[in-house]
């Protein structure tokens, strides 16, 4: 196992104040990048996840599907 040899940041958690989880997709918004399996996960968990989670995709290159 090799380690990331670059230090990880402080991790600052701030709060929303909205009291969902807050999950960020931050690159190109591709197949080949797993971003319809993320969302594809959501999905089949929607029971779950209603009202307690916002996604955000942030990126570019959107495929069609």
């Amino acid at each position: 196992v090799l380690e990331n040899i670059v230090p990880r940041p402080a991790i600052n958690r701030q709060s929303v104040g909205d009291g969902k989880m807050h999950f960020l997709f931050l690159g190109r918004l591709v197949v080949t990048k797993g971003v319809m399996e993320l969302v594809n996960a959501i999905i089949e968990n929607k029971d779950y996840f209603s009202s307690r989670m916002v996604l955000h995709l942030c990126g570019y290159g959107i495929e069609e599907a």
